[in-house]
């Protein structure tokens, strides 16, 4: 049986997640990490410790990040631009409160400008609609905040068609019942996934 199934499993690595922030902006009350997040103690890689990270790594395809927010690390441009010179990755995912638009814009256009081979995805992160999503994301506006950046985000897909938009929803005791209307919702938006 082994034998048969590394036939379809390569050993080699095929993708890497990495936390490259534990700042955030939200307080989520579905957060796995919140006890982790806003600290004192810096425990984020430098740029520099990055790239000799990267360095010293194989070459994979698919990259994840992931944080806190991932957009209020403002070299996470640089990050990916690294990995994707070093470990040729050409896929990278990376999700979103949707709160800082200008840094989303920012940091997505740069990457996909420096990239032209990577597919990128963009995860907006929308747990209901209106105050409720406001309430379980801890952050009063931010269901308005996260249309503001997807709206621009969008709109840059017809510069860069490697650029995708999906978005994610943890289910809880908090959203159960409108998960058919956060559906009809996200449907109306026309996400890619």
């Amino acid at each position: 049986m082994i034998e048969h199934l590394n036939k379809y499993f390569d050993r080699s690595l095929f993708q890497l997640i990495y936390h490259v922030t534990f700042k955030c902006n939200a307080r989520c009350g579905t957060c796995f990490n919140w006890h982790e997040l806003n600290k004192e103690i810096d425990k984020e890689l430098t740029l520099d410790e990055v790239k000799k990270f990267s360095a010293s790594m194989p070459k994979f395809p698919w990259m994840m990040v992931s944080g806190g927010e991932p957009f209020l690390r403002l070299d996470m441009n640089e990050i990916i631009h690294t990995f994707y010179v070093n470990n040729k990755i050409r896929h990278f995912t990376a999700p979103t409160n949707g709160l800082l638009p200008e840094n989303v814009k920012r940091i997505t256009t740069d990457i996909l400008e420096r990239c032209k081979k990577l597919s990128m995805t963009l995860s907006f992160s929308l747990d209901d609609l209106g105050e409720r999503h406001d309430k379980i994301r801890g952050v009063k506006g931010n269901f308005e905040k996260l249309l503001v950046t997807f709206r621009q985000m969008d709109e840059l897909k017809s510069s860069y068609p490697n650029l995708g938009i999906k978005f994610n929803t943890v289910i809880s005791s908090w959203n159960a019942k409108y998960v058919d209307d956060i559906i009809a919702f996200v449907k109306n938006l026309n996400p890619d996934m």
